[in-house]
C-alpha cells in the first residue's frame, strides 16, 4: 500500500477503531454483514479544502463511520443505549488523541511529504452526526462525521 496523505489516516483511522474494546469488527467498506456485534465500518465522505495563500492551503480528509448494534437479542431501547455509550466512546477516542494514535514516526512527521517542507498542523473533528433503524437487518445504526484538517505550506 502507498504512503499517500490518504491512506495514511485511514489507516489510523482503522487502528484507532479496533482499539476501542466494545467494538468486535472494524472494516473501511461499507456493509451490512459482521461477524459479531457491535461493529463498524468507515468510508471516506465529503470534504471541502481551502486555499489559503500561495505559501499554505488546508486540506480536509472527511470519512464517515458507521456503528452498528444488533436490536433482535436484547430489543431496541438496550441497544439504543448501548449504542450511545458507544458512539461517546468513539468520539472520545478521536477528541483526545489529535494524533491519531501515538506511534512512530508521528502523523505529522509522515503526512510532511511530497516535497513540502514546512510543519502540518494536524486537527481531528469528530461530530455524532446521525442515527436510524435497519428495520430488515435488526440493526441500528449511529453515524459520526470525521474530519481530519492538515494546513500543508508549499515553501
Amino acid at each position: 500500500m502507498s504512503d499517500t496523505r490518504y491512506t495514511i489516516i485511514k489507516d489510523r483511522i482503522n487502528t484507532k477503531l479496533t482499539g476501542i474494546g466494545k467494538l468486535n469488527e472494524v472494516l473501511d467498506y461499507p456493509t451490512l454483514e459482521f461477524g459479531k456485534y457491535p461493529s463498524a465500518y468507515f468510508v471516506p465522505a465529503e470534504g471541502s479544502s481551502d486555499w489559503e495563500t500561495n505559501e499554505q492551503d488546508e486540506r480536509v480528509y472527511a470519512f464517515d463511520i458507521f456503528l452498528y448494534y444488533e436490536t433482535k437479542s436484547g430489543g431496541k431501547q438496550s441497544a439504543l443505549n448501548a449504542l450511545y455509550d458507544l458512539v461517546d466512546d468513539v468520539l472520545d477516542a478521536f477528541a483526545q488523541d489529535k494524533q491519531l494514535g501515538d506511534t512512530s514516526p508521528t502523523l505529522q512527521a509522515q503526512l510532511t511529504t511530497n516535497g513540502y517542507t514546512t510543519d502540518t498542523v494536524v486537527t481531528v473533528e469528530p461530530v455524532s452526526a446521525g442515527w436510524e433503524e435497519v428495520v430488515d437487518k435488526e440493526l441500528l445504526r449511529a453515524r459520526i462525521a470525521l474530519k481530519v484538517r492538515i494546513l500543508i505550506s508549499n515553501q
